[in-house]
This record gives C-alpha cells, sequence and structure tokens, in this order.
C-alpha cells in the first residue's frame, strides 16, 4: 500500500507521505466467540537506509455502523484507531491488566516515531506529532468481509487518514489516504514470522518535548474515552 499526504498537512515525517506500505488486516482475536470482528491493522512504513515505523490500531467504540450484529465478518464497517475500543469481554480482563504492566496507557499507542523521519531516511528538524490518527474506511467497502479482502483491486482507496492535534477533544482533520498497491493475499509467513512492534504511548511521552503540541506531563494519566469524538 501507500500513503499519500493531503496538501499542506502540519504533521512530519512520514505523515507527509510514504510510497512503501506493508499492511496486514487481521482480526485482533478469533471472532466466532465472541460474535464480532475485532479487526486491527499493522501498517509498517518503509524509510530507505533506516529502520521501519509502525502503526497499529482496532476498531473504534464509536465507529460501529448498524449494531454489532451487522458488523460481524464486515472489515470496513468502522473506524480504526491508535485510541481503539474498550476490548470485549473477556479479553479486558486477560489483556488490559498484562499490557498495564509496561504502559500507563494500555488503551493509547504511540505515533511519535512517524514524525522523525521521513520516508527518505532524511531527519525532521521540527517534528509534529498527531495525538490521535484515525482510519476511515472507503465507504464502497463496506461489504466486504473478512474473508474476501483478496477481492480487492490494486490501486483501491482503502482509508481516509485523519489525525486530532492535542487531545481527543481535538477537531478531526484529513491528513491522506492509505491505497492499495498490490492484491491482497492470505499468508502463513505473515501470521507466524512478520511482526509489528507496539508502540507505547509512554515512549512518545519520552520523546516529546515543550515544542509539541501538548505538554507529555499533562496527558500521562489521561484517561481515554473512544466515545468522545
Amino acid at each position: 500500500a501507500k500513503f499519500t499526504a493531503s496538501a499542506g498537512t502540519p504533521y512530519t515525517g512520514v505523515w507527509k507521505g510514504c510510497p512503501n506500505v506493508l499492511l496486514r488486516l487481521a482480526p485482533g482475536a478469533n471472532p466466532e466467540p465472541i460474535g464480532s470482528l475485532l479487526s486491527g491493522i499493522s501498517a509498517k512504513f518503509l524509510i530507505d537506509g533506516k529502520q521501519s515505523v509502525n502503526y497499529l490500531s482496532l476498531r473504534r467504540s464509536s465507529s460501529f455502523r448498524g449494531g454489532p450484529e451487522k458488523t460481524f465478518r464486515r472489515w470496513f464497517n468502522g473506524d480504526q484507531s491508535n485510541v481503539p475500543a474498550p476490548l470485549p469481554v473477556p479479553l479486558k480482563f486477560f489483556l488490559l491488566p498484562k499490557f498495564g504492566t509496561t504502559s500507563r496507557e494500555p488503551n493509547h499507542l504511540g505515533t511519535a516515531d512517524f514524525a522523525y523521519t521521513d520516508h527518505t531516511g532524511e531527519t525532521e528538524k521540527d517534528p509534529k506529532v498527531p495525538f490521535e490518527v484515525i482510519w476511515t474506511p472507503n465507504k464502497s467497502l463496506d461489504q466486504v468481509s473478512y474473508q474476501n479482502l483478496d477481492s480487492i483491486a490494486p490501486g483501491t482507496k482503502l482509508y481516509d487518514v485523519y489525525a486530532k492535534e492535542k487531545d481527543v477533544f481535538s477537531p478531526k482533520k484529513y491528513i491522506g489516504t492509505i491505497t492499495s498497491t498490490a492484491k491482497m493475499t492470505t499468508s502463513k509467513y505473515g501470521d507466524n514470522k512478520l511482526f509489528f512492534q507496539h508502540i507505547r504511548r509512554d515512549e512518545d511521552l519520552k520523546r516529546l518535548d515543550l515544542k509539541c503540541p501538548y505538554k507529555p506531563a499533562q496527558n500521562q494519566n489521561f484517561n481515554i474515552d473512544p466515545k468522545l469524538d
């Protein structure tokens, strides 16, 4: 896939555009037992001569269209975000305590790595980092299920990408588009060997300084409410 940035985007690094993105679409859990699709995105943005950066997201709770019974199996039925929806029972009782041992904000994944280096490997002098990044699906793909993702043709717009600048109360602004560049396929190698490291929100807080649009000290214990837009 590729990420094409909107004209005049305020954010730096690969948020200015990236022609080579490895995109993995996979359920965060087996949908059969829980009765709904916990869809997730792992995206590896490739950078010339340097380590890639990873975006990971899950469905936002405010994005379900038509109720849970109508979202089952439909992949492009709701927004994805690095500040995802609360996990369904019983997953939250097993996963959140585990995630909480390594992060102050287990329900918030980092985005700062994206802003420090562009896709050519050039370091940004004044990185600009969004608080939240939201992927909104192409509505024409609404009926595509996770069993037939391979029906999507190369050159198809998959997601419009939006960002919130300071916090969950910031307005959502369009920053670009994710487009497929090759035919999608299932992959045993992708399931078993291709790993996308989760970037903890805590790592963002270590890297950000007062030049950024919000002060890390004010957000370390911010309780995210994904229902707020």
